[in-house]
């Protein structure tokens, strides 16, 4: 199905082959001369303020270069009918603004809301700034790897890395973890909030102790100042991998048995939303993203229809706890957990 967008401006934005110039000369420039191979376009995010999100996947040529290149860059497009954002919009440390696109290119590490991001590739300053604390909460020093793996990155919210855990005297204490860390750096203004729920979470029903086995990742430390918890890495197979294989039936029972744990947890500060709030929030999305995408319009609107023709009638107006960023990798088995 071809999909078609509501202004030429959108059609540039969103196509590999236009983009494929522009982004090169950027990465090339900034980027000790890395040279791109290949961009595709895996995401297009609609924003409520009315900007659009657009996420560029990169491969680059194994010739030359940096040892650091970004393989996720996001850009952010001011459609006609969106205000363009105040002040210079071309700040040449931080980002680049392509005025004929109406995009703005942040250069990552650099973005407009996780301002300290670059310490989780920077591993002197990562070791000045987080040494100390990490020490105060049981762990070794840990040997950080260069650069760390990306898990996750959302421009403005988080950006999630796992970092190689390596003692340097010997096996980790019983409290550290034994292998990898993920750090989770977010809002600094959101941080705490973030970290008190996550400990709720384990502290009630979610812990390792748990006797379901249905658990959260154990949380080391929150480094409020710079917005960054740590966090265990967690291993297992995640129901994305799963298609295909004989573990997927039960994959799904257990992910519907853990969502409705969630559904029925009472934590002060947890997201609480009813069915209604959920069908308000997909009509929203519908509408944002079928005015981006007129093509869409109708297989969107189809769905819509069927989710709420199915949604559940007891109760809709009662709010329960909500994940609202559940998918097929938010789930990880590994033997009876």
């Amino acid at each position: 199905m071809k999909v078609t967008c509501a202004s030429p401006l959108l059609d540039r934005v969103t196509d590999a082959k236009h983009m494929h110039p522009h982004l090169s000369l950027i990465v090339h420039s900034r980027w000790n001369e890395a040279r791109i191979a290949a961009i595709d376009v895996p995401r297009v995010m609609p924003r409520p303020s009315g900007e659009i999100l657009v996420q560029y996947r990169l491969t680059y040529d194994d010739v030359g270069g940096s040892s650091f290149k970004p393989a996720i860059v996001l850009g952010q497009h001011y459609p006609e009918t969106v205000g363009l954002p105040t002040g210079d919009p071309s700040e040449k440390e931080t980002s680049v603004w392509l005025p004929e696109l109406r995009l703005r290119i942040w250069l990552f590490p650099n973005d407009p809301e996780l301002d300290q991001m670059g310490l989780l590739f920077d591993p002197a300053s990562f070791h000045e700034v987080y040494d100390k604390e990490l020490e105060n909460v049981g762990f070794d020093r840990v040997a950080m790897g260069t650069p760390s793996t990306i898990l996750g990155y959302r421009l403005g919210r988080r950006c999630v890395v796992r970092v190689s855990w390596q003692p340097k005297n010997g096996q980790p204490p019983p409290q550290s973890p034994k292998h990898d860390v993920v750090i989770k750096m977010s809002r600094k203004r959101n941080a705490l909030s973030l970290w008190t729920r996550w400990r709720q979470l384990e502290h009630d029903g979610f812990g390792h102790k748990s006797a379901d086995r249905m658990i959260v990742p154990k949380s080391f430390l929150l480094h409020q100042s710079t917005g960054a918890i740590f966090q265990e890495f967690a291993y297992g197979t995640s129901i994305h991998d799963m298609v295909g294989s004989d573990e997927l039936t039960e994959g799904c029972a257990a992910a519907g048995r853990t969502l409705s744990k969630l559904h029925r947890t009472r934590i002060s500060g947890l997201g609480n939303y009813s069915v209604d709030d959920e069908i308000g929030h997909l009509v929203w999305l519908v509408e944002s993203t079928a005015s981006s995408f007129p093509s869409l319009r109708d297989d969107l609107q189809d769905r819509l229809a069927a989710l709420t023709t199915n949604r559940p009638s007891a109760e809709s107006a009662v709010p329960v706890t909500c994940h609202r960023d559940f998918y097929d990798k938010q789930i990880l088995c590994d033997g009876d957990q």
